[in-house]
């Protein structure tokens, strides 16, 4: 069993035991829509309409999107700001998990924050950095994603807020997984242990182990994926969870099948079957019960297998099932039908899983052919009717005939006539259009060559030279172990200049890749290399940002800039004798401007010729992308980067 059918069993739990509370949930709308209904325009309909939005969440994404709509209206209306801060927190994490909705939810993200700063809240700023960073998560930009999380981590442990550092910690865990940087998102998820154990929220701390196993489980290290699900399990049962317990079965069941130990494997299912079937989690009682059925089929017990999958299917909660996992149901009872040479109701079985496969892929085209005849329906209906009236007016028509028969060809003459010059327009607008649209497509075709190309080398570049010179740094590394550096002193050298072309590597890779072609991708690669770079150097850094708006910048433009401002730092960490460097980005509505200032010695005029060329050449970076370059000194070095969008 993967780990996706893990992950999707925690899912399927979560939402069966969820069903218990079904009626409440109905009794609930009922109120918050009588709320709806009756109240005044007041900040008590406010929190109705946000409460309905949640409610109604899973039944409709657009219904609960509607009713957010309506509270952020009102809210402005009443200038409720709570109300406000609320609807930004639900609408971005509603719309953010489609790749689709990205660009407008970071649209959104960004109207958060600037409506946070207005208020000068940090409350409602950590919220709005939040969303920034669950959205670039949701998109797989990590490095933005991980930036606004340390910006919300420090406004949240600035107000306390101990349950949303312990998120976080998780949310940096579940990054480093999926980047399988296994030890870094260890040493995040042990983070947020640590935060839950502070809180002796016991409840959370449970959830991080069943997290560290499944960390452990990607890591192929089976004991100590074993150790945490068995911890999670002993804790569920200290606190008599009956969820949490349930989960840890489900958790441990899934592992036991892994390993083929279905004899283990089967007892845990059972029992978090007995613990979903007391508490009224229908949905899970399907899924385990099909586990169930799954695994005494492996051990060749078809009639337990049969048994447990005749009680899968008589389940009430059976039409809850996605048409997915109703054909996964039927496709295994057919294997078992076809093991004890049931095979006639296996063929009648077959017949049914077709006709719902079938029915899963035809359902838009019935829809269609239904509409359709609809349509067709109404028209004959239309056409008997219109021969009817033909009928009833064909012998007045016959005595009008002759009379008005040369008016007729006359207006005849005329409407083609006319019908011709406008059929030749027609026929030359249609060649101009067909003209700009064939240039269109050159273009856009040319553009998109153009993209796919730079994310084709970007790629090449990252997956073989890239592995090629990660393998040479490491061997060097395992050589000079191996061999006194200092009576080899070329190995050294192979190691240092292998790391120096790495790090070339994935800034040429950063350059090309399009997806980093924003404001805010240059804005945290270039505080990721100021911080690596001056982190075992004695200056201090010091950086500062302040950008409103995020904007698209070309490739070459991010790498000019971006290679000025790694000279100018890397020119006060040789020569400046600096103890701190402030590094200043701000960006306005058309203009980005970067300055680097140190405390150090400065460039006095008998060693300004040495630096010459170097400067020269930074200069000459920046005004080839048709920005500004300037330098002078205070104190120490000032070095201003300015950029019209």
């Amino acid at each position: 069993m993967n780990l996706s059918r893990k992950i999707l069993i925690l899912l399927l739990v979560f939402l069966g035991f969820c069903m218990n509370n079904y009626a409440q949930t109905i009794s609930k709308k009922d109120s918050l829509m009588t709320i709806i209904r009756k109240a005044k325009q007041d900040t008590s309909m406010v929190w109705a309409l946000v409460e309905y939005g949640k409610i109604i969440l899973d039944d409709s994404v657009d219904s609960a999107a509607y009713y957010y709509q309506k509270a952020f209206v009102l809210s402005k209306k009443l200038a409720f700001k709570k109300g406000i801060n609320q609807y930004y927190s639900n609408i971005i994490f509603l719309i953010g998990n489609r790749q689709e909705n990205i660009k407008e939810a970071l649209k959104l993200s960004k109207e958060f924050e600037i409506f946070a700063k207005k208020e000068k809240n940090d409350k409602y700023l950590s919220g709005a950095y939040f969303a920034y960073a669950v959205t670039y998560q949701n998109s797989e930009q990590y490095d933005s994603s991980i930036h606004y999380y340390e910006k919300a981590l420090r406004l949240f442990e600035k107000v306390k807020n101990t349950v949303n550092i312990s998120t976080i910690y998780g949310n940096i865990s579940n990054i480093y997984r999926n980047q399988r940087m296994f030890d870094l998102a260890l040493e995040f998820n042990t983070k947020a242990l640590n935060a839950d154990i502070k809180t002796k929220d016991t409840v959370s701390i449970i959830a991080d182990y069943l997290n560290k196993s499944i960390i452990y489980y990607e890591k192929k290290e089976v004991k100590n994926e074993e150790k945490y699900i068995r911890e999670a399990l002993r804790l569920s049962e200290l606190i008599n969870n009956p969820y949490q317990i349930m989960l840890a079965c489900n958790n441990m069941a899934a592992m036991f099948e892994d390993r083929g130990q279905f004899d283990s494997s089967l007892y845990y299912n059972q029992r978090a079957y007995r613990l979903s079937k007391k508490y009224g989690a229908s949905t899970n009682n399907i899924d385990v019960l099909l586990n169930i059925a799954h695994g005494y089929s492996k051990k060749k017990d078809y009639i337990n297998a049969n048994k447990y999958l005749n009680l899968a299917t008589s389940d009430s909660a059976i039409k809850l099932l996605s048409l997915e996992k109703q054909l996964s149901l039927i496709e295994l009872k057919i294997d078992i039908y076809s093991a004890v040479g049931r095979y006639k109701e296996a063929a009648f079985l077959l017949q049914d899983y077709n006709t719902l496969r079938d029915s899963t892929t035809n359902i838009a085209t019935q829809e269609k052919i239904l509409e359709f005849n609809n349509k067709l329906k109404k028209a004959e209906s239309e056409k008997v009717i219109l021969a009817k009236e033909v009928e009833i007016n064909k012998q007045k028509t016959w005595i009008y005939l002759l009379s008005i028969s040369g008016i007729a060809l006359l207006l005849l003459g005329l409407l083609f006539y006319r019908y011709q010059n406008k059929k030749q327009e027609a026929k030359n607008q249609q060649i101009k259009l067909l003209e700009q649209e064939n240039e269109f497509v050159a273009v856009k075709s040319s553009l998109e060559g153009q993209l796919n190309e730079r994310v084709r080398i970007s790629k090449e570049i990252h997956d073989d030279l890239g592995s090629s010179l990660t393998s040479i740094s490491l061997l060097t590394e395992v050589l000079k172990t191996k061999v006194d550096g200092t009576k080899i002193p070329e190995v050294a050298k192979i190691s240092a200049t292998s790391a120096r072309m790495v790090d070339s590597m994935n800034e040429i890779v950063w350059a090309l890749n399009v997806h980093n072609d924003t404001l805010d991708s240059l804005v945290a690669f270039i505080r990721k290399y100021a911080r690596d770079f001056l982190q075992d150097t004695p200056i201090k850094l010091v950086f500062e940002e302040d950008v409103n708006q995020d904007f698209t910048l070309q490739g070459n433009v991010r790498r000019s800039i971006y290679l000025v401002v790694k000279e100018a730092i890397n020119n006060v960490v040789k020569h400046a004798d600096a103890q701190q460097v402030k590094l200043n980005i701000q960006a306005d509505k058309n203009k980005l401007t970067i300055v680097i200032e140190d405390d150090g010695k400065g460039i006095n005029e008998a060693k300004k010729s040495a630096f010459g060329n170097g400067l020269r050449n930074m200069k000459q970076r920046i005004e080839d992308i048709g920005g500004t370059f300037a330098m002078y000194q205070t104190k120490g070095m000032v070095i201003s980067i300015e950029y019209n969008f």
